[in-house]
């Protein structure tokens, strides 16, 4: 059943996220990457194996719908998918750290994937893409957070949300 809401919830992240919230030709606009959200917050409540999953299933269908060098938003996703599933706590307030592990997911995903653009001998922008696109990205990403971890921490508690903790085998409902 995780798997289907996952797959769903992809599919249809993607097409808000593609057909919708695209921005106005010269301007960043409003456009969050809501599978970077949806990968981050999906391992953060479901446990590592789920986020991986849900890494190889967004960064599969960012690579038909972008023009990243192949691979690459797959790698770019991974780093998000590791800190999503860490055990670790920003602040003392679960969901307000939970939420704005958005900003170092973005600062991650939008790194990776321009060095892997330029490994690939694509010309990077380094203060452009800070300028036009980081920063942008990073705003958007903290203000669609709370809705996207709002509709995971939800599918959570209906799904029955169990991390693995760090004793294998050992399994801890989330305390959110």
């Amino acid at each position: 059943m995780k798997l289907v809401v996952l797959v769903l919830s992809g599919l249809a992240l993607l097409l808000v996220q593609t057909v919708l919230l695209i921005p106005s030709q010269g301007s960043a606009g409003f456009r969050p990457d809501l599978l970077l959200l949806l990968t981050l917050y999906w391992g953060r409540v479901f446990g590592q194996g789920q986020g991986i999953l849900a890494t190889v299933l967004a960064g599969a269908l960012l690579e038909f719908s972008s023009a990243a060098p192949l691979g690459a938003t797959l790698l770019a996703l991974a780093p998000v998918a590791v800190l999503g599933a860490s055990e670790q706590q920003m602040l003392a307030h679960r969901t307000l750290g939970n939420i704005l592990l958005a900003l170092p997911a973005t600062l991650l995903y939008y790194s990776v994937l321009a060095l892997a653009s330029q490994v690939v001998g694509w010309p990077v922008d380094w203060l452009g893409g800070i300028l036009w696109t980081l920063a942008p990205g990073v705003l958007s990403n903290l203000v669609a957070g709370p809705l996207v971890y709002g509709g995971v921490y939800y599918a959570g508690s209906v799904l029955g949300a169990a991390r693995t903790g760090p004793t294998l085998g050992r399994v801890q409902h989330l305390a959110l």
